[in-house]
């Protein structure tokens, strides 16, 4: 469900001052100090299993997610730790064995656990990484190149089979995989600081939206000459009588947008393809009003919505 999206922002940055945790609120995972970066998401099951998850798909997913939190902020993950609540042991062990395989894909150990007798199921999972030079949302100045690590529209078909307009079986298969067991491009994290990326955000709520936050806390414009799709998701789009722009409100498909100059964004380009990610430099950042978002290198404005779990 979406509402106003500068609203929810407002909101969250609100409850982040409420909390005491407003130095923070630039960074998708926060500095701790000594190198270590840290991140926490939190589920209900209700509004974030997709009807094709199994028990342990929601366990990898909410483990990758914030996994991805900490790429982007120029890390690499080696802690999770969780907690679930929920009706069932049967239901928590298979929502641990999820948990631990998305651990392992990642490479990094699973601590403290927590299980919670509930019928209202949920979970929460904190993530620690390790970053030499931990990235914001807020670095990013005009004139620099925009680079999408990671390709979009995962969750646009989500999206699309939750609405009706396709079923779960027309999903190309590794498409559909990915919706269930998403992949994020979380060995690109410590390239993006040794690389010298001014700024990154991960796509959680939507690749827009994710544009426009970083573009609000660096204060700058963003022109997009270009998008990256997966191809399969590209040629669904066409029998839905979308272009790729429509994938700017995909949610939940986990690449990053990261920033910097051009020696930065060749940097990063060159491991992408070392490491075999797709990646592309789709625009670059402008002067102008923060957080704006222009498609067609600059004749459209895109009208940012993201993803909010309400």
């Amino acid at each position: 469900m979406m509402e106003g999206f500068a609203e929810w922002i407002r909101k969250l940055r609100k409850l982040s001052r409420e909390s005491g945790s407003e130095a923070c609120w630039g960074y998708d995972a926060c500095p701790a100090g000594e190198g270590i970066i840290a991140s926490i998401d939190g589920y209900s099951m209700d509004s974030s299993r997709l009807p094709w998850m199994s028990l342990s798909d929601w366990g990898w997913k909410s483990v990758v997610a914030a996994a991805s939190d900490i790429a982007a902020s120029g890390g690499t993950t080696f802690h999770v730790m969780y907690s679930i609540g929920i009706d069932s042991v049967d239901k928590a062990l298979e929502i641990a064995r999820g948990v631990r395989e998305a651990a392992e894909w990642i490479g990094a150990g699973v601590g403290k656990s927590d299980f919670n007798t509930s019928s209202y199921a949920w979970i929460d999972v904190a993530v620690l990484g390790r970053s030499n030079r931990p990235l914001g949302r807020f670095g990013a100045g005009p004139g620099m190149a925009v680079v999408q690590v990671g390709a979009s529209g995962y969750g646009l078909l989500s999206d699309a089979v939750l609405n009706g307009r396709l079923q779960p079986g027309d999903l190309p298969e590794p498409v559909g995989e990915y919706t269930r067991r998403p992949k994020p491009p979380i060995a690109m994290g410590a390239k993006l600081s040794s690389c010298g990326v001014e700024a990154a955000v991960d796509n959680s709520d939507g690749l827009g939206a994710s544009l426009h936050i970083l573009g609000v806390e660096s204060g700058v414009s963003i022109i997009l000459d270009d998008v990256l799709v997966d191809r399969r998701v590209m040629e669904m789009l066409g029998e839905l009588g979308l272009d790729k722009w429509a994938v700017l409100e995909s949610w939940e498909d986990y690449n990053i947008v990261a920033v910097g100059g051009e020696e930065a964004a060749e940097c990063v380009l060159r491991w992408c393809r070392i490491l075999g990610i797709p990646c592309a430099r789709v625009g670059r950042t402008s002067r102008g009003r923060a957080g704006r978002v222009l498609i067609d290198g600059g004749r459209r404005e895109f009208r940012v919505s993201g993803w909010t779990w309400l």
